[in-house]
């Protein structure tokens, strides 16, 4: 995993406890999710994984946050079209 996934996996993983995400979901979903931010997954598959998992918080407002998130390293590490 190089360094820029590494970078967006802690991201996402803080968005996720900040903001209490992810509560209905299993570990090994958990651990699914961040394998999809390591192999270059888009923002917006991955704010739908989280989405679906989560309780109370409406699909806009998670995506919203893991493209910004994912927008921090895309010009080192992404291509335009994971945004």
């Amino acid at each position: 995993m190089s360094n820029g996934y590494s970078m967006l996996r802690d991201e996402i993983y803080i968005l996720c406890n900040d903001n209490k995400w992810f509560t209905c979901g299993t570990t090994e979903q958990y651990e699914r999710m961040f394998r999809m931010v390591e192999l270059g997954s888009c923002a917006r598959d991955v704010a739908m994984v989280i989405w679906f998992c989560s309780e109370g918080v409406g699909f806009r407002a998670v995506y919203d946050k893991v493209r910004k998130a994912y927008r921090k390293y895309k010009d080192e590490y992404y291509t335009t079209e994971v945004l």
